[in-house]
């Protein structure tokens, strides 16, 4: 069996972004970048990789999950997969992609009534 590594940009209070949206609070400089680019380069999207110049390894992940949120940060940007390097699953109950995009599958299971 394969490990399952969880490995999530989360800010001390358990949130990903502020309450509007915006992620700047992640620094991308500092003595934590050398442990990201050595052993998790693979988690970097595609325009930090170019911005970087790095071909990610794929040797640490395969697959990232995010929400629709996370997604639409590189969709509002024109990227229709912004981890073209890995098999990506979007949970969403939004509108479906857009582009057709068949490396990004997106996926709702809404709760059940009772």
């Amino acid at each position: 069996m394969r490990p399952l590594i969880y490995y999530v940009a989360v800010s001390l209070d358990g949130f990903i972004a502020d309450t509007d949206g915006n992620f700047d609070a992640f620094d991308a400089e500092g003595d934590h970048m050398a442990t990201i680019l050595s052993d998790f380069a693979d988690a970097l999207p595609k325009p930090a990789l170019d911005a970087l110049s790095i071909t990610p390894p794929t040797t640490v992940f395969d697959t990232v999950l995010m929400g629709s949120a996370t997604y639409a940060v590189g969709a509002d940007v024109g990227l229709s997969s912004p981890y073209p390097h890995l098999r990506q699953f979007v949970f969403s109950c939004g509108p479906r992609r857009r582009d057709g995009d068949r490396r990004v599958a997106l996926g709702c299971r809404r709760p059940t009534q009772k």
